[in-house]
């Protein structure tokens, strides 16, 4: 295994992720491709990386994306200090499992990590309506897959 990880992330998400991720890169001696996969938008131009917003009307102010890419990169920064671990963070636009494929293609991946959904009605209803990442790429997927299970933890333990 030569290529990096890509590793599935959202706001919210337990910082369990990025340490598992850490810790496999580090003993695979490869790097991290973080990726957040904006729902919200869809690929317009699959060769120019063009998307837009399925609704228009639903953003709260333009540069909220930046933004929230940008409090990601500092959360990770954080998390991963004072380790030798090349990482980068990417943002995505589309259905998840589907982008993390692509980009897993794109950069040759080793291996794709995503974390589970936390217990809850509304991951329930999430998962029912949205489907499982996990699950689609454990099913849809030549490369291997690896689930984070995610108990509820603290809220200074997120990302």
């Amino acid at each position: 295994m030569t290529g990096p990880i890509v590793a599935g992330i959202m706001p919210g998400q337990p910082l369990a992720v990025v340490r598992h991720c850490a810790a496999l890169a580090s003993g695979l001696n490869v790097g991290i491709v973080f990726v957040y996969v904006d729902a919200s938008r869809y690929l317009v131009k699959e060769k120019g990386d063009t998307s837009a917003l399925i609704d228009p009307d639903g953003i709260d102010e333009p540069g909220d994306g930046d933004r929230l890419i940008g409090l990601l990169r500092q959360r990770i920064d954080v998390e991963l200090a004072g380790t030798a671990i090349d990482w980068a963070l990417v943002s995505e636009a589309g259905e998840p499992a589907r982008s993390l494929n692509r980009l897993a293609d794109r950069v040759q991946a080793s291996v794709i990590l995503v974390g589970t959904r936390e217990r809850g009605v509304e991951a329930l209803l999430e998962e029912l309506v949205m489907g499982s990442v996990a699950v689609h790429l454990a099913h849809h997927q030549a490369r291997p897959v690896m689930i984070v299970p995610l108990d509820p933890q603290p809220e200074h333990e997120r990302l």
